[in-house]
């Protein structure tokens, strides 16, 4: 029970943490996430990152690090059956319980199955054992978000006023995805959801102009239909 409590304790920090070496104290307001340098700041990453998405997605390219499993997971979560996708996952970590990128891969597909607490504690012990790829980091940014919008949606009144706090957290969580893609252009996933939250933030040019260059790598992800949705609400 001791261990387990400690591990909620430990993934909890990850899932509700700020940025890896955020000070505790209140930023510069030139730092704040969303001042009016900040956003600057931002847009410029954008209109970069905008420009060095490939513009076809390479063959052999996998976001997510390679498994013998990962083909089996990312084939279910294509058809959208995250469960199977975790059960695959869940196959792959009693084989090799010590391997990070099947516990990397495991909490994607608890991410999907939107377990975020069990999802978050094996982000956790994948970094303790040695991950700190990209998908590490998009991974983390995709649950403190949707641990920020569960937390908006119950507080919101009347539902479509969005709280100020839910602003700051997707601006942090942008600058988050913007990181993964300056460190991998070719993940798709991850730019979409930058360009998603650049434009509830007001950076509406930047974020629709990467929205339009990342289609090629939306074609086969997980995440196309909320692409295609995302494209036709601004259409």
């Amino acid at each position: 029970l001791a261990l387990a409590l400690a591990a909620f304790v430990l993934a909890l920090a990850l899932w509700l943490r700020a940025r890896r070496s955020r000070p505790e104290e209140e930023p510069p307001e030139d730092d704040a996430p969303l001042s009016q340098e900040n956003l600057r700041r931002l847009r410029s990453r954008l209109r970069t990152v905008a420009n060095h998405l490939p513009r076809r997605r390479a063959l052999t390219y996998c976001d997510f690090p390679a498994i013998e499993a990962a083909a089996t997971i990312e084939a279910w979560l294509l058809q959208q059956k995250p469960e199977n996708a975790r059960a695959a996952a869940t196959i792959a970590l009693r084989a090799d319980p010590r391997d990070w990128r099947v516990r990397l891969h495991l909490a994607r597909t608890l991410f999907y199955c939107e377990e975020m607490e069990a999802a978050a504690r094996e982000l956790v012990r994948a970094r303790l054992l040695g991950d700190n790829s990209p998908a590490q980091d998009y991974l983390e940014a995709r649950i403190r978000l949707a641990a920020a919008e569960m937390s908006s949606a119950r507080e919101m009144d009347p539902p479509d006023d969005e709280p100020l706090q839910l602003q700051i957290k997707s601006a942090e969580a942008l600058e988050m995805l913007l990181d993964v893609v300056e460190r991998d252009p070719a993940f798709g996933d991850a730019a979409f959801h930058a360009a998603r939250l650049a434009i509830r933030i007001g950076l509406e040019e930047e974020g629709r102009d990467i929205l339009e260059h990342v289609a090629p790598l939306m074609e086969a992800s997980p995440e196309r239909e909320d692409y295609l949705h995302a494209v036709s609400r601004l259409n």
